[in-house]
């Protein structure tokens, strides 16, 4: 019995043969492989990532530069091009409108040429709050700058500045061999009118 039994050790599994040291480098270039992979995959859902944070921000961007474009109307009013003035802060879009409604929305062409061309360009405003009523603190020599639809823009600086009656339409009057721009609001009560008379300004060279 005892004989078997010893018999049977001698014959069973000699564990001192097995090559530990090959199977612990092959698990270890399986696990080195295996952590390139999720490195890989991890390094290309990243580059994914800011791929599409890419585009989004160019998408931003063009949203943005179309919103800077020039609208064709404002408050249902067709759009002439936009009135510049730095030193009031505003920046005002001229409508092709002579109704009274429009005047008080935003400065109007209301009489002239078209938007920096030879002849006099009249715009005329209502004394209101976002409209017309910084008017008064211009000074001769102060410039502003008015954009056309093509997005080209000149600039001009105020020659005259002068009260006149409601009934004095010389303001109105066409010039010629010059580029020129008269703003126009009431003040005092509506009685009286302040005109702006502004000249292109030339560049030299």
């Amino acid at each position: 019995m005892s004989g078997g039994k010893r018999q049977a050790e001698s014959e069973g599994f000699d564990w001192s043969s097995i090559p530990y040291k090959k199977i612990g480098i092959i698990l270890l270039v399986i696990a080195v492989v295996i952590i390139a992979i999720v490195f890989a995959v991890h390094m290309i859902n990243k580059r994914k990532v800011i791929d599409e944070a890419n585009a989004n921000s160019n998408i931003v961007e063009n949203e943005t530069s179309t919103d800077d474009t020039m609208p064709e109307e404002y408050e249902g009013y067709k759009v002439l091009g936009q009135l510049v003035i730095e030193k009031l802060g505003t920046e005002q879009y001229i409508l092709d409108s002579k109704e009274d409604s429009a005047m008080g929305i935003s400065p109007v062409k209301f009489y002239g040429t078209d938007i920096n061309t030879e002849g006099n360009f009249c715009i005329v405003g209502h004394n209101y709050e976002g409209v017309f009523d910084k008017l008064n603190q211009l000074e001769v020599g102060d410039e502003f700058y008015i954009i056309d639809r093509e997005e080209v823009i000149q600039d001009y600086v105020i020659k005259e500045i002068k009260e006149i009656e409601p009934t004095d339409l010389n303001v109105f009057m066409s010039v010629k061999d010059k580029i020129q721009v008269t703003l126009i609001t009431c003040i005092e009560g509506a009685t009286k009118r302040l005109a702006i008379i502004a000249e292109r300004i030339d560049i030299e060279g």
